[in-house]
């Protein structure tokens, strides 16, 4: 049973996680139920001893860096494919294509009784305008090199593949100016308001909220004269706070302002709001032991890297040094990918965190 069809997962992602990331689950790896792990009763011949929380053997690390760069050339010719062809969210149809013929063929597995599975995670949607300036071309690499590398190591320790509900999701993204092995992303939630009144002349209106807080806006439609105050004014917004809770008390201030925006005149508005995008819930455990994947066990230190979002050509998007800073990447989160898979200490310790971190934040009941 092909266990890499990115067809498939393409349709599981949207079930999985809604909106919450607009890439899809390239890989996922699921460890035999009590065949594999520090403390298993029973293991499959061949199936590596894992070591606790000291890391995976040596041999091991060098067989997913060896497998990884065993296919630079050719992910190369695939990041440059998906760099030279940009498409925008939920449009990719061409970098989809490519990766499912590329993934595909990379690994097959046979379904064993599982107890969990690791994810990842590649967006490859580009920016309107500006292309691949946010570097999900990279983003792709690293994914697919990962692949490639926890792939190579699954057959030779002898670890089933399978396709289920996911333990743990783990990606890489280009950051500007600094490197960390864990993010803050903010809840946002998009909307489009539409103003309908009569023809007048202007008047400014000035707009502030508070500094922990942000609105980011794009005027769609705002008439055609400057002297003239149209009937009818649109506009996309974005409200962005630290976590859900306090994105829907900023909501709920918000929505006044924009009825009071149009009662003031004497017109009316419509509020339309697109999906939600909660905070990811990020967790230290894998971000600890991906630093120490990436300073100890492959001889790397943090680099500056090209800052996203940056159009021009001296970004570097594109360039040999990026493909090859997103193979760094890739090695890295194979390896922790593999931990979790193999390391039931760990797996204890990240779970942990997250049932804490989540009631924290509100997000889960018992």
């Amino acid at each position: 049973m092909d266990l890499v069809d990115l067809e498939l997962f393409i349709s599981k992602t949207r079930q999985i996680f809604g909106h919450s990331f607009d890439g899809d689950i390239l890989l996922c790896g699921g460890k035999p139920l009590r065949t594999v792990g520090l403390r298993a009763a029973k293991r499959k011949k061949g199936t590596v001893r894992h070591k606790g929380t000291t890391g995976l053997p040596k041999h091991v690390i060098k067989l997913v860096s060896d497998a990884i760069d065993s296919s630079s050339s050719e992910l190369r010719r695939l990041n440059l494919e998906i760099w030279n062809n940009s498409e925008v969210r939920f449009k990719e149809e061409k970098a989809c294509k490519l990766l499912a013929e590329r993934v595909s063929s990379q690994a097959r597995f046979l379904v064993a009784a599982c107890e969990r599975t690791v994810c990842y995670n590649a967006e490859y949607d580009a920016l309107p305008e500006l292309g691949h300036a946010s570097g999900h071309n990279l983003i792709t690499t690293s994914t697919l090199a990962l692949a490639v590398g926890v792939s190579a190591a699954m057959k030779t320790l002898n670890i089933p593949g399978t396709l289920t509900d996911c333990s743990v999701v783990l990606m890489t993204h280009g950051m500007p100016d600094f490197s960390t092995a864990r993010a803050v992303t903010k809840a946002s939630w998009k909307f489009r308001a539409k103003f309908y009144g009569k023809t007048a002349h202007t008047t400014p209106t000035p707009q502030q909220i508070q500094k922990t807080e942000s609105i980011q806006s794009v005027i769609l439609d705002a008439g055609k004269a400057p002297n003239i105050i149209p009937d009818y004014a649109e506009g996309s917004f974005s409200l962005c706070a630290i976590d859900s809770p306090e994105l829907e008390r900023l909501r709920i201030r918000v929505i006044p302002i924009y009825e009071g925006a149009a009662a003031a005149p004497g017109c009316t508005v419509e509020l339309f709001w697109d999906a939600l995008y909660e905070d990811v819930v990020t967790n230290m455990s894998l971000a600890n032991r991906y630093t120490q994947y990436m300073i100890n066990d492959l001889g790397l230190t943090p680099a500056d890297i090209p800052s996203p979002s940056d159009s021009s050509p001296k970004a570097g998007l594109g360039t040999d040094y990026a493909h090859m800073e997103s193979f760094r990447a890739g090695k890295t989160n194979a390896l922790v990918g593999l931990d979790v898979l193999l390391d039931d200490a760990l797996y204890r310790q990240v779970q942990q965190e997250w049932v804490s971190d989540m009631k924290q934040r509100g997000r889960l009941v018992e």
